[in-house]
């Protein structure tokens, strides 16, 4: 569970549209102080749902979930968030399951994700 959260959550803070791969996406870590806060995750998160959303209806349809499916080599992780299992991903649906992801990474409770947070939840431990 802690791999399958670590990954979409990786995913959600990665892709970068249609163009997945060709530019290295920006770190949550906005301001660079070595922490995470849910407003720069919510921010960067909202900005990789607008790229992944390639027609902009303000939903990731299953054609946009195939590209990603494609760039994680056949598995799907925006699943998750897929609350109502419709098979769309509403900008709600996202954000939540991006709360979600925020809250479980942030081990202490504090409001925000430190670099040890982080690197626990690369750890083989927690897959």
């Amino acid at each position: 569970m802690r791999r399958t959260l670590l990954v979409t959550t990786v995913v959600f803070c990665s892709l970068s549209g249609a163009a997945f791969a060709q530019q290295r996406p920006p770190s949550p870590d906005l301001n660079k102080d070595g922490m995470i806060t849910l407003a720069e995750h919510e921010q960067v998160a909202q900005s990789r749902f607008v790229r992944i959303d390639s027609n902009g209806d303000g939903v990731i349809d299953t054609t946009e979930q195939r590209r990603v499916t494609l760039f994680m080599g056949g598995r799907n992780p925006l699943l998750p968030a897929d609350a109502n299992r419709d098979g769309r991903i509403t900008k709600a649906e996202f954000k939540a399951a991006t709360a979600i992801m925020f809250a479980r990474a942030d081990a202490n409770k504090d409001g925000r994700i430190s670099t040890t947070e982080q690197e626990a939840m690369r750890s083989p431990q927690a897959r």
